[in-house]
């Protein structure tokens, strides 16, 4: 096993189905299962399943950006896996999306489904990218730099670290709840109060996707008839690949 990125299958994914990693099945979860445990809790699995140490250990465990910036050039499988607490909190986020008790083995520093190898330090990002995938995310998230090449470069990269989450903060971006609630106000989809619960996270996504391209479309659609594009413009094209 390696770090090569995993086979993601897009079309298991729209039809709401697992996908393979391994010898085992990763799921999306709907919409109504994010709604038991509550949307924070869902986040939570999530970001632990995503083996972001820079993301775990400052955004979520708080961790001083001083006492982080000792760690950064270390490998976030090695960092997030030393701590047992850590390593608790990530079998239990990885086993909301694999619908099966994972249990960390220290000795092997290892993650094991039964008595199968499941996730290790050759596998951690491959398995990450999946995850971030089947929850709509399409591209890996941009990491800091292993290792700041002088003291200017390290202020630098907190400076835009900060500028983007001031940014972040100020353009919410729109909720889970939102989103759904768009599907189902918009025409013709079948997508509705009462059946949207049991869409999947990333069918949710696509979905979204695809419609804000419909919706740009038709709201281009009238300035285009009139000739009133800007040179260089044109339609979106909405029988196009989505990014999911």
């Amino acid at each position: 096993m390696n770090n090569q990125p995993a086979t993601f299958d897009r079309l298991s994914a729209f039809l709401g189905q697992p996908v393979r990693f391994q010898d085992f099945l990763l799921y999306s979860p709907q919409l109504n299962e994010i709604a038991e445990i509550g949307e924070m809790q869902y986040y939570v699995h999530y970001l632990l399943s995503t083996f972001d140490k820079e993301k775990i250990l400052l955004d979520l465990f708080g961790m001083d950006e001083q006492a982080f910036s000792t760690l950064s050039s270390a490998d976030d499988y090695e960092v997030l896996t030393e701590s047992p607490r850590i390593a608790s909190l990530l079998s239990e986020g990885i086993s909301f999306f694999t619908k099966q008790e994972v249990r960390y083995q220290p000795s092997q520093r290892s993650f094991y489904i039964g008595d199968s190898l499941f996730i290790s330090c050759n596998n951690y990002t491959a398995f990450a990218q999946l995850i971030k995938q089947l929850n709509g995310a399409p591209e890996l998230q941009e990491k800091r730099p292993a290792a700041f090449k002088n003291e200017k470069a390290k202020q630098l990269f907190q400076k835009l670290r900060k500028m983007r989450k001031a940014a972040s903060e100020k353009n919410e971006a729109l909720e889970l709840k939102d989103i759904s609630s768009i599907l189902c106000s918009s025409e013709g989809n079948g997508i509705h109060i009462h059946n949207v619960g049991c869409l999947t996270v990333y069918q949710i996504y696509e979905q979204f996707e695809r419609m804000s391209l419909k919706h740009k479309r038709d709201t281009i659609l009238p300035v285009w008839a009139n000739g009133y594009l800007k040179e260089g413009e044109s339609l979106p094209d909405i029988m196009s690949k989505t990014n999911l």
